[in-house]
């Protein structure tokens, strides 16, 4: 094989190696978020560093860096009493703590696309509601000063009890109601249906915790950034003990923690299945 058709077939092969690694999951762990979470919250706000990073990348390079720094950690124990070796070795634990991070905020953008849709859904049904409800409120059926209370409310609480209160209504009335104004009982369940799960989702304990929409999805971004700053840190660290420990060379045997240079090396190891 001539030199050409060498380096070609390496450069497939390395493309391949890091194509591989790239399509193996990260899967987060709870109990690494829930150890690291306080630690993260300490953190000044002015401090945070959005994640941008591929946290697949800065968790293997990090083992990567570990492994390397620890290969000398006689010399560390002796020589850098302070260096707090056993913070280091948290490092691959902490990346899988903001792996869990961001599938919160992924998790939490899903809910809030769904509620938004939920309370979409609610407010065309309670203006259709609202149409056969005004009908009985000038036939004197019901007191207008009941509707009036179901206009005031314009949130996604107020839209769910309005779908609640309104299919009640409308349902223990529908034989008052002509045909016109009249709405079908499949309407009305669908109204309950929609009404219930809002409820659900916005009160503490359901599907969406203890927030909902924006907040939520707030508060999952914040903690997997203060987490993605709590990792960085951890990374400088370990990185200032690496100079120490192989000067000029240090480059060479830490990988930044977005380096792909690892990858092509196979310094980083693709997961088994």
């Amino acid at each position: 094989m001539s030199g050409k058709k060498k380096k070609s077939q390496k450069a497939k092969d390395g493309a391949s190696v890091e194509s591989a690694a790239l399509e193996a999951p990260l899967v987060g762990s709870k109990s690494a978020y829930d150890k690291f979470a306080a630690l993260a919250q300490e953190i000044d706000r002015r401090e945070l560093l959005p994640m941008r990073g591929d946290v697949w990348l800065a968790y293997h390079n990090a083992r990567a860096a570990l492994d390397a720094v620890m290969s000398r950690e006689a010399t560390i124990k002796a020589e850098l009493p302070a260096a707090g070796v056993e913070g280091l070795r948290e490092m691959p634990e902490l990346a899988l703590a903001v792996a869990f991070a961001d599938e919160q905020v992924e998790r939490a953008s899903t809910l809030a696309e769904e509620l938004d849709e939920l309370v979409h859904r609610a407010r065309r049904l309670r203006k259709r509601l609202l149409k056969s409800a005004d009908a009985l409120a000038e036939a004197g059926v019901v007191p207008e000063s009941d509707l009036e209370k179901i206009r005031r409310g314009d949130g996604p609480v107020d839209a769910a009890d309005d779908l609640l209160e309104l299919a009640a209504l409308l349902g223990s009335r529908e034989g008052t109601l002509k045909k016109k104004h009249a709405v079908p009982g499949k309407k009305l369940a669908e109204s309950l249906e929609i009404g219930a799960e809002i409820k659900g989702r916005l009160q503490p304990g359901g599907p969406s915790g203890n927030g909902a929409g924006s907040a939520e999805v707030a508060f999952a971004e914040e903690m997997r950034d203060r987490l993605w700053t709590l990792l960085n840190d951890r990374y400088q660290r370990l990185w200032r003990v690496g100079a120490y420990l192989f000067g000029q060379s240090v480059e060479e045997r830490l990988p930044a923690l977005q380096s792909r240079a690892a990858l092509r090396k196979g310094v980083v190891k693709t997961r088994k299945s």
